[in-house]
């Protein structure tokens, strides 16, 4: 009987690695039995799914990152029906971080008739990782994204985002559509996954030949520290009037040039402060020893090693001197080439 893996997030936990390395190692898979298929314009992971049943959740609209829809609602999940059917005794894996953080009941109800129908009760992987640094992850992709929020703006948003850093409540709605033994829980850093979650990943999915796989060439979004993320976050607020293209150009330059131009603000690591750690852990203590007793049969989800983030005391500033000063180093780089 066909075996269907749903990989649901969270995000920032090395999904778009786990992605890439499925979507580039299609065809070797397909070898050992397991099909990751390509279904919608994206090829590397499958968000059109998701987007097909994004706007029952959430009031009509579909995510705002894709390409406007032009099917109905069932196009793309009666093609992963033909894709099940059509391979008996295989292994489907679906992925798309996108899963956990935009469904909610309705779609989830959706879901559950879906695989009903087909006989079929989906395995779910999820991996989770300390809130701290799921928080600030997410920060950084939204000053990616156009944001102008500082972190301390930011950081007090995360109580409102319940299924987002409440891992219980999220994995809670999940059991109640899909059985909570089929949920697969695994813990996102690099002691418990040997540094690599895309191994961790192949492992869980059933890939028993790595030596025929190419693995080397993935690697996850790039991360910007905290001096180049309040530049960027300045760049957002001051020059709206820039193409995208446009800022690309000027934030690549700026982050070439920061250690160079104000090497003290670039020499701090941490976003987060240590006060700030100690709110979020208490904050999630009760859920997360939850998740551990249903889910792993362990007393805490995460150990001390785990939790550990670079933090400081207070938050990065970059000053009108550090940035006339960024300008300048800019503008003689870009007259001296």
């Amino acid at each position: 009987m066909t075996k269907v893996i749903i990989h649901i997030g969270t995000e920032k936990t090395g999904t778009t690695s786990i992605q890439k390395c499925l979507q580039q190692n299609r065809a070797n898979l397909a070898q050992q039995g397991i099909i990751y298929p390509h279904i919608g314009p994206r090829d590397d992971a499958h968000f059109d799914l998701v987007n097909a049943l994004h706007p029952l959740d959430n009031n009509g609209r579909y995510m705002e990152f894709l390409p406007k829809v032009k099917h109905e609602q069932n196009f793309y999940w009666d093609a992963l029906a033909r894709c099940i059917i059509a391979n008996p005794d295989k292994t489907i894996v679906l992925s798309a971080e996108h899963f956990s953080s935009r469904l909610r009941d309705k779609a989830l109800t959706f879901m559950k008739d879906f695989f009903d129908k087909l006989n079929i009760e989906p395995e779910i992987i999820i991996y989770l990782r300390p809130q701290q640094g799921y928080i600030e992850s997410s920060y950084s992709t939204s000053i990616k994204s156009g944001s102008e929020l500082t972190f301390a703006q930011a950081f007090t948003s995360h109580e409102q985002q319940t299924f987002r850093y409440n891992y219980h409540k999220l994995l809670t709605l999940w059991s109640s559509y899909f059985n909570q033994k089929s949920i697969v829980v695994r813990v996102y850093d690099k002691a418990s996954l040997n540094g690599d979650v895309c191994t961790d990943f192949l492992s869980l999915i059933g890939v028993n030949d790595l030596k025929s796989l190419q693995l080397a060439a993935v690697h996850e979004n790039k991360k910007w520290g905290p001096a180049m993320l309040e530049v960027a976050r300045l760049v957002n607020m001051q020059a709206k009037g820039l193409s995208p293209y446009q800022r690309h150009k000027l934030l690549n330059k700026c982050e070439q040039l920061i250690p160079t131009a104000i090497p003290k603000a670039a020499s701090v690591k941490g976003l987060i402060t240590s006060e700030q750690v100690t709110l979020i852990k208490d904050f999630y203590s009760d859920s997360n020893l939850k998740v551990a007793k249903e889910y792993l049969n362990k007393e805490q989800l995460f150990n001390e090693l785990d939790e550990q983030q670079t933090v400081q005391e207070s938050p990065v500033s970059i000053s009108r001197q550090h940035l006339i000063r960024l300008m300048m180093a800019i503008f003689n780089d870009t007259h001296s080439d």
